[in-house]
Formats: structure tokens, C-alpha cells, sequence
């Protein structure tokens, strides 16, 4: 109303309830990266949302807010086991929009659930069917038998596994997964593993046996397939096939030294034409008592004749000329040369007269470290080598100086090279920004004035790493030798006898040789710590580690302190060594035992709380002291802090009394086990009880600041009371030898000192007279 003119207006206005969730719709099933939900996807790092829209009554779409409400709506998830649902609502960006979602939760696995979220202000309802796809499974295996398979030999059989869809499957993850891989019985800890990119069944040495073994496979959907394998009697030798490359067959008169032919440097046949491995020879023809060893006799056995004499299996050349050196196997425990078993080698000595040419090996590049890193170090030295080629192709190393010279028209170089060898002891000079130069070499044979020529490179460049091998644990000399050596893929490592974290210093020193080269060929053995060249370089490495199988934890992945603080027994985890730019291929470690830093740290814990401080420890004790004779009132088993019980002082000794002091030697006519009146402490008169001595000679009852625990004779001082170990001395204490002035107990040859007189208990004293220890 106006209160002016009168004048009145009036509304009706309506009230409408509060708004609410009347309809709700699940739109579709959503992953930023648009990949399919199988029962391989780890949820906690791969998210997938249902995408929820919501509107109340009067048509308004609404916000996470409102559907998380109270009772707004309620969630149904009628298969948990297939995937779980979170409990609240989110926003999150879907094509740069914001989008109110619902989040999965694992593990998940094969199948489909219906999610149903329903209004409960409207009682309408959305469902959306959640399918969880299956992964690639195994459906069908085929074994691919080896023809020869021999006892006591790693057994490695190839197979051909198929999914559902026929094809291939070859990631060994699926293939050792409990629900989609196959399990594979029949022998002892037979595994699926890739070995040089082949998937296969491998089974240790120990458990291939001569005789028939049976491999059973069972893949996913429940096909089985069984190999049935012959396995051969265990390899043995049975003869030579000649010498290795670290013979040399052909070798010079003068400045050649002695070969010897060592097991490993023979070639060895086995019964099945195999040549035989470094490991199988030592284990036949080496240790205390070998069941084979070989036999090397020459055509001319006498000193001095032939081109060669054999002393203690060596090749010493004597003389120019050649000689058949014949090699044969010895069985050692029948004591007879294996018949065939022989092989002659023929040995050439040279005085060089014969050579049809010369060869120089090439030098390469040869790093100038003072002008590098300011470091002169041997290790980037590099010897010129000469070889003498003869009319058969073979070559002998020539000697510098008796057989060439080495020159440069460079002055530097000329000075450094002249006694055969670069070592660049001062550094090189190079133009601007280049970082090497190439300088003329010139090899001059003594013998015929030939000359030989070569251009060598001088590189200041720092070194760099530019090979990376991971072998098995010693084999780094085999590569330094020269020597062939596969990469390690996999190990078995006992973790609780290491009984450390698995780090790089564990990698290095108890499972693998990790070896890195440099351009200029120079070899290091990595340790964990030792990540520089010769020269100082340094350069960085580190780990990389990656679950297999089992609940392990990693710690500082990735880096140079990475590790391993928790391996279960079982278990199973993949380890990358990376040195500079360089990435070896992944190791894969079993782990046959278990090892967890909470264990190490509560026993390490344990072990500190159980040693004794350094004031208890018995075997330091303070020179004046005794542990076996404490003072009255200190117990006989417990010396004071600091008490030797081992090291009595020297005019302490039992066992070395002075000459006037052996109370237990009588003089002749004596009796032994009667001393004189005034020492008779421990010696009743016949008839009285031995261990009722006259109360002030109570051994057992020391005055204060008496020795408790050196009762007189007689007296029983190994018997105290209950609780005390009278009977366990510490190391070093002899409880049954007294004092030399106490030796009453040893008499003369022929008398009894083990007899008491009759009605006397020796060994049972009254317990009075027991010599007592206060607590």
C-alpha cells in the first residue's frame, strides 16, 4: 500500500522445494591417454573414470558438491571383484571442460559389474556395465627338444607358446604370470626365461640327471603338453684337439720364454665332440686329486736336442728347426693314457733368417693425458708391435731393439717412441680448437733395413665411456685376455648371505664384473665407488631396477645410490647398469633367500645391546688382577671389568712354581697326601670327614679380602652353589691346576692321591665348608 494515495498492489508468490538430484546419467567410461581397461592395468597409475551428469528437478546440471551430498545418491557396484568404485564424486578435465566423474578403484580382473548410481529425492537410476578385458593369455605350448642333452649340464628347451588368437607370446612377464602364463612341472625349479632372445624352459645342472626326465607345461586355459627327454651320461674327456691361441706355435731362438701348457690352454674333446668349457676342464684336470691330467712328451726328449725340450709341461725353444710336441689325456684314478686321447702340435723356432715379410699391428689412437687431464698414466701407454711373417702364414712376435728400431720426423715423438713405445710423457702441441694430431711413424728392420711405416693419431680428448659390459662374476680377466664373453641376463642371488641392501657395491663385488672401455681401449672394473678412468676422468653410472615378481622395495631408482631394501624370498626384479651414455641390457636377478633392511637394522640393534662394554670385556683385564680369583663377596664366575681370565701374571702361572715353593713334590720317604702339621688345612685325621677341616682353615669361608676362589687343598672349590658355574670356565682358565704351593695332591709314583681313608667323603663336602660365593 502507498501510504500517500491509498493506493495497494498485491502478488501471489509461489515457494518451490529446494533443489535436488531428480536424474542422473552415466555417459561413458573415460582415460586421458584412451586406453582399453584390461586386467593388466594398474589403477593407481593408470585412472579411468565413469562420467556422471546430474540434473535437479528444475533442469539445472549440478556439481560434484551436490552428488556427494548426503544421501543425494547412492552408489551400487554389483561385482566388486571385477573393479571397485570410489565412494565420492570429482571434477576433472575432459577436453579442457570440467566434468564431474566417478573413480575406478583396483585390482581388477576379467569380467564385467554394473554400476548403478540412483537419485533418492526421485528414485530414478543410471547403470553403466564396466568390462574389465583379458589380457594376452596362454592357450597352446610346444617344446623344442635339443638332440643332445647331457647330465650335470644347465638344460635349456626352446618353446613356441600361442595366446587365444594364435598369436605369438613372448614377454616373460605373461608367460610366469599365476593367472595368464603357464606353470611348467616335472623337475626341480624348471623356469620360463628368454636366454638370447629365446623363450624356453631352463633347468639348473644339478637337477639334470642321466636317465629320463619329463617336462610338463600348462597353459592358461588349462592344455597341457609333456616332453619326454633323453639325458646322456655326464661329458668326460677323451682327447686333445690341439693348443689355444694363447700358444704360440712359432717363436724365435733368442728372446722367446718358455710356454706353459696348461689345461686351459688345450683344446679338449669331449665323448660327444664337444669341445669342452673352461669350467669342465678345471673340474676334471685340476684340485688335489684330479681324475684326469694330461701327458706331454716331445720327438726328441734329451736336453739339448730337437727344437724344443719339455720341462714341467713348458715349451722352452732351443734351437732352430721344428718338433712335434704330442699332448695325450691321463686317467688318473685307472692310471693309463686314454687310448686316442693323443694330439701332436708342431713347434717352429725362428732365428728370423726365414721371414717372408713384416708386419707392424696397427697403433691406432693414442691419448695424450698430460694435454688432457694433466695425468701421466701408464695404463695409455701403447707398445709399437713388430711381427716376422714366415712361409706359412704364421708370425713371431719380434723383440725392439735386437730385431727394430722405432722413429718419427716428428722430434717429440721421435724422443718418446725410441725405446718402442708411445707414452707421451710431455704433451703434444695442436692448432686451434682441435683436439688431435697425426704424426708419421717409421718401423727399420735390423735384419734387412726394411722400412715400415704408419700414421698414428695424438688425442687430447678427454676419455669417454664407449662400451659397457656386464659378464658374470670374474670374468672381467677373460675379457681383459682378449676373450669372448657372453653378457650376463640372469643370476640367482642369496640375499640373506649377502645380507646388505642390493646396491651397486653389491652388483659389483658379489654378482657381476660391470666393465667399461674407453675409446682408447683402456679397460675399468667398476666396484660401486671407482667411477673414473686412469687418468681421472670421471664419469657417472647408475641402476635402475624394475619389479618382476614380489613385493620389493627400490630405493633412490634410477641413481647412483639406488637400491634394494626389501627382497623376499623368490622374488624377482630386473637391474640396469648405465655408465655415461651408455646402457648395458637388464640383468634378472632371482633372489634365493630373503633380506630386509628392518630385519638387518633390529639384529644389528640386538648385537650392539649383546656385546660387552669395553669395561666388561673379560679378556682385558688389568694387569695386577685375576678372573679366576676375585675377592670375597665378588662372584668366582663373574671377574671384575677388565679381568683377564686367560692371562694370569708369569709368577702366577700353576704350572711354574718356584723351585722352593713345590709344597707338592715331598722329598723321599714323604707321603704325598700328608703335609706337615701346620699345613694340614685340608686334611683330617683318619676317621674324620675330609671336608670338616677347623673352623679358622674353612677354606670356603674367606676372610674378607681373601681369595674366594683358591681353597686349599682338599677342599672342593669347584662345588659352589646353585647358579654359579663353577664348572665352565672362561677360555684360557685351568680350574684343575692350582698354585705350585698347593699341590698337595700329587704324590710319588705308586701312591694313591685318589683314595681317601675310609669313612672320609672327599667328593662330599658338608655344605658349610662348600666353598661359598656371595651374590
Amino acid at each position: 500500500m502507498h501510504a500517500a494515495s491509498g493506493k495497494s498492489a498485491s502478488a501471489t508468490v509461489k515457494v518451490s522445494p529446494k533443489a535436488q538430484v531428480s536424474e542422473i546419467a552415466i555417459t561413458g567410461l573415460y582415460n586421458k591417454d584412451g586406453k582399453a581397461l584390461t586386467e593388466t592395468t594398474d589403477l593407481s597409475k593408470d585412472a579411468f573414470y565413469l562420467l556422471v551428469e546430474g540434473k535437479d528437478q528444475y533442469g539445472n546440471v549440478v556439481d560434484e558438491a551436490a552428488l556427494d551430498a548426503s544421501n543425494a545418491v547412492l552408489i551400487n557396484n554389483t561385482n566388486p571383484l571385477i573393479a571397485k568404485v570410489a565412494t565420492d564424486f570429482e571434477t576433472i578435465k575432459v577436453n579442457g571442460k570440467d566434468v564431474t566423474a566417478l573413480r575406478l578403484n583396483g585390482p581388477v580382473t576379467a569380467g564385467e559389474t554394473t554400476v548403478m548410481l540412483i537419485s533418492t529425492a526421485s528414485g530414478k537410476n543410471a547403470t553403466f556395465k564396466v568390462k574389465v578385458a583379458e589380457s594376452q593369455r596362454t592357450d597352446t605350448v610346444t617344446f623344442e627338444v635339443p638332440d643332445l642333452v647331457v647330465a650335470k649340464e644347465k638344460l635349456f628347451v626352446p618353446i613356441q607358446v600361442l595366446d587365444k588368437e594364435g598369436n605369438l607370446v613372448t614377454d616373460e612377464k605373461v608367460l610366469n604370470d599365476a593367472t595368464r602364463g603357464i606353470k611348467v612341472s616335472g623337475v626341480t625349479d624348471a623356469k620360463v626365461k628368454k636366454v638370447d632372445g629365446k623363450i624356453g624352459v631352463e633347468v639348473p645342472a644339478e637337477n639334470v640327471k642321466e636317465g629320463y626326465i619329463s617336462l610338463v607345461a600348462v597353459s592358461s586355459t588349462g592344455k597341457s603338453t609333456i616332453a619326454n627327454i633323453q639325458v646322456k651320461a655326464e661329458a668326460k674327456p677323451v682327447r686333445v684337439e690341439g693348443v689355444t691361441s694363447d700358444i704360440k706355435t712359432t717363436v724365435l731362438t733368442t728372446g722367446s720364454s718358455a710356454q706353459t701348457l696348461s689345461v686351459d690352454k688345450v683344446k679338449i674333446i669331449d665323448q660327444y665332440e664337444r669341445e669342452m668349457s673352461d669350467d669342465q676342464k678345471e673340474k676334471y684336470f685340476t684340485g688335489e686329486k684330479p681324475k684326469y691330467s694330461l701327458v706331454i712328451t716331445d720327438e726328441k726328449p734329451k736336453d739339448g736336442e730337437g727344437a724344443v725340450n719339455i720341462v714341467e709341461n713348458k715349451i722352452v725353444p732351443i734351437a732352430k728347426g721344428t718338433e712335434k710336441v704330442t699332448i695325450s689325456i691321463k686317467d688318473e684314478e685307472k692310471n693309463e693314457v686314454l687310448t686316442g686321447s693323443e694330439k701332436s702340435v708342431t713347434f717352429r723356432v725362428t732365428d728370423g733368417t726365414e721371414y717372408k715379410s713384416y708386419e707392424v699391428k696397427p697403433v691406432g689412437t693414442v691419448y695424450d693425458d698430460v694435454a688432457g687431464s694433466g695425468n701421466d698414466n701408464d695404463a695409455y701407454d701403447k707398445v709399437v708391435e713388430v711381427y716376422g711373417v714366415l712361409d706359412d702364414g704364421s708370425k713371431v712376435k719380434l723383440e725392439h731393439g735386437v730385431d727394430y728400431t722405432v722413429s718419427s720426423t716428428n722430434a717429440k715423438l721421435n724422443a718418446d717412441v725410441a725405446d718402442g713405445k708411445i707414452d707421451v710423457d710431455k704433451a703434444f702441441t695442436y692448432g686451434k680448437d682441435e683436439t688431435e694430431i697425426k704424426l708419421p711413424l717409421t718401423v727399420t728392420i735390423n735384419a734387412t733395413g726394411e722400412k715400415l711405416t704408419q700414421e698414428v693419431t695424438i688425442s687430447k680428448e678427454t676419455p669417454k665411456v664407449t662400451k659397457l659390459e656386464v659378464v658374470a662374476n670374474g670374468k672381467a680377466t677373460d675379457l681383459a685376455a682378449g676373450k669372448t664373453v657372453a653378457a650376463l641376463e640372469n643370476v640367482s642371488y642369496d640375499a640373506a648371505k649377502v645380507n646388505a641392501p642390493f646396491d651397486f657395491s653389491v652388483l659389483a663385488g658379489d654378482v657381476a664384473d660391470i666393465v667399461v672401455t674407453d675409446q682408447y681401449g683402456v679397460r675399468v672394473v667398476l666396484t660401486g665407488s671407482n667411477n673414473k678412468f686412469p687418468d681421472g676422468t670421471e664419469f657417472v653410472s647408475t641402476l635402475t631396477f624394475n619389479k618382476v615378481d614380489g613385493e620389493l622395495v627400490f630405493v633412490n631408482n634410477g641413481t647412483a645410490s639406488a637400491k634394494v631394501t626389501e627382497i623376499p624370498k623368490d622374488s624377482v626384479f630386473n637391474v640396469v647398469v648405465s655408465a655415461g651414455t651408455l646402457t648395458a641390457g637388464p640383468v634378472k636377478v632371482t633372489a634365493t633367500s630373503a633380506y630386509s633392511s628392518a630385519q638387518a637394522d633390529e639384529q644389528k640393534a640386538k648385537d650392539k645391546a649383546a656385546a660387552p662394554k669395553a669395561k666388561d670385556k673379560a679378556a682385558e683385564p688389568k694387569a695386577e688382577d685375576k678372573a679366576a680369583e676375585p675377592k670375597a663377596g665378588d662372584k668366582a664366575a663373574e671377574p671384575k671389568a677388565g679381568d683377564k681370565a686367560a692371562a694370569p701374571k708369569a709368577k702366577d702361572k700353576a704350572a711354574e712354581p718356584k723351585a722352593e715353593d713345590k709344597a707338592a713334590e715331598p722329598k723321599a720317604g714323604d707321603k704325598a697326601a700328608e703335609p706337615k702339621a701346620e699345613d694340614k688345612a685340608a686334611e683330617p685325621k683318619a676317621g674324620d670327614k675330609a671336608a670338616e677341616p677347623k673352623a679358622e682353615d674353612k677354606a670356603a669361608e674367606p676372610k674378607a679380602g681373601d681369595k674366594a676362589a683358591e681353597p686349599k687343598a682338599g677342599d672342593k672349590a669347584a662345588e659352589p652353589k646353585a647358579g654359579d658355574k663353577a664348572a665352565e670356565p672362561k677360555a684360557g682358565d685351568k680350574a684343575a691346576e692350582p698354585k705350585a704351593e698347593d699341590k698337595a695332591a700329587e704324590p710319588k709314583a705308586g701312591d694313591k692321591a685318589a683314595e681317601p681313608k675310609a669313612g672320609d667323603k672327599a667328593a662330599e663336602p658338608k655344605a658349610e665348608n662348600k666353598a661359598k660365593v656371595s651374590n
